[in-house]
C-alpha cells in the first residue's frame, strides 16, 4: 500500500514543460515598440503585418510590401525566444519608410 501512494504521489508531482500551443498560430500586428528607438505609426499608411509560426519554430510573413522567413531558438535558461535565421524579400515599396519595415 506504501508503494502504491508513493507512486500515485510521485506520479503527480511531475510537471510537463512545453510552450504554449497558441504560440503557434499567424500573428497580425497591431502595435509595435522598439526598444531605443523612434516609434513607429502602423495607421498612417496602413501596414498589415502577419507571423505565422509553426511548432519547429519556423516562421514565415508578410510586411508592408514585403515577405520574410527564418526560425527561431528557444532558450529556457532565458525562457525566451532568439532568432537565429531571417531572410526577406527586398520589394520597393510604395512609402519609402516601410522598405525595411520587415527588418525592425
Amino acid at each position: 500500500m506504501k508503494n502504491l501512494i508513493l507512486l500515485i504521489f510521485l506520479l503527480s508531482s511531475i510537471h510537463s514543460i512545453a510552450q504554449d500551443p497558441d504560440l503557434y498560430q499567424s500573428w497580425h500586428l497591431k502595435d509595435m515598440f522598439i526598444e531605443f528607438g523612434p516609434p513607429l505609426d502602423l495607421m498612417e499608411p496602413p501596414v498589415y503585418a502577419i507571423l505565422t509560426i509553426s511548432e519547429n519554430h519556423d516562421f514565415s510573413g508578410l510586411g508592408s510590401c514585403n515577405t520574410f522567413t527564418g526560425s527561431y531558438t528557444y532558450d529556457s535558461v532565458l525562457d525566451s525566444f532568439f532568432y537565429d535565421e531571417f531572410e526577406a524579400t527586398t520589394e520597393d515599396c510604395v512609402f519609402p519608410y516601410h522598405n525595411n519595415f520587415e527588418q525592425e
